[in-house]
């Protein structure tokens, strides 16, 4: 199981999000704690790596030892 933690930017961000998003994006983030299921993500340099969605969202992580880090949003 993978274990992720969460700036706190990105807890404001998220906090701000209708429930519809943030469903959408706890969704995405629990397949990737309990199946190692990142869905459409690309790595892009320096160790950071970015979870990409259709409608423009990027959310960017690092990997640091056994767990993510989600760093930051961007929309």
């Amino acid at each position: 199981m993978i274990q992720i933690k969460q700036t706190k930017e990105f807890q404001v961000w998220f906090a701000s999000l209708t429930t519809r998003e943030q469903v959408k994006l706890e969704a995405r983030l629990e397949r990737i704690k309990n199946f190692e299921h990142f869905g459409d993500a690309k790595g892009i340099g320096g160790g950071l790596a970015e979870l990409r969605w259709a409608n423009g969202w990027r959310v960017y992580f690092v990997r640091e030892r056994d767990y993510y880090f989600v760093v930051n949003r961007g929309t």
